[in-house]
């Protein structure tokens, strides 16, 4: 049975039924599916650049720093050892490549588990986004609030350097992108998910 839901205008008015494309909107909800594909994308993501010098990797005089017997001085090395200032770090962090993996099928399913879910719960709103004449924080501001979007939103509509994109790029608590950059991080960290028809007709054209 085809998935349906109302396209709203921006003052929350509904304007139509719309049905939404098969295999995306109306798929089970597997949460270890979606618990893996989340954690592929945020360790991936991770900068674990972060790497200490050893002994070897200091640059540096090798040469011992004073005859070993006669000064006094307790018996040193070279420079680079890691007692010293400036010396290499003993059993010091190295950079590390943790790559996870899942296959393109698989994070597919979990991308339309997540969208199916949040539709489930109520949290996606499908928005006729209009052609602002100007920028305006304030538009984009009550177009939320009369549509019942508050908290966190996720807003999908198109990667257009237009008045819309200007507009809720400037709302607190807001994040906007097209809707062929939808992913499983930002479904699961934004409690609503607003998509315009524009943005739905692009993820039915890469998903379907």
């Amino acid at each position: 049975m085809p998935v349906k839901s109302g396209l709203y205008d921006k003052a929350g008015k509904e304007l139509k039924k719309i049905t939404l494309p098969k295999g995306i909107f109306d798929v089970e909800w597997n949460p270890s599916l979606v618990s893996l594909a989340y954690r592929v994308q945020v360790n991936n993501g991770k900068d674990l650049a972060g790497s200490s010098k050893n002994r070897s990797d200091v640059r540096a005089s090798t040469r011992k720093l004073y005859r070993q017997k006669g000064t006094g001085n307790a018996r040193a090395g070279a420079r680079t050892a890691g007692q010293r200032v400036g010396g290499g770090a003993i059993h010091g962090p190295q950079s590390r490549n943790p790559v996870l993996k899942i296959n393109k099928k698989a994070g597919r399913k979990a991308l339309m588990s997540a969208l199916s879910k949040k539709l489930s719960d109520g949290e996606v709103k499908f928005v006729e986004i209009p052609k602002w004449k100007n920028a305006s924080v304030k538009n984009a501001i009550s177009l939320l609030d009369k549509n019942g979007l508050e908290g966190k939103t996720l807003v999908l509509h198109n990667e257009k350097q237009d008045t819309a994109s200007c507009s809720f790029r400037n709302v607190k608590n807001v994040r906007f992108y097209g809707g062929e950059r939808v992913n499983i991080g930002d479904l699961l960290r934004y409690k609503n998910v607003l998509i315009s028809s524009e943005a739905l007709k692009k993820i039915e054209e890469i998903w379907k």
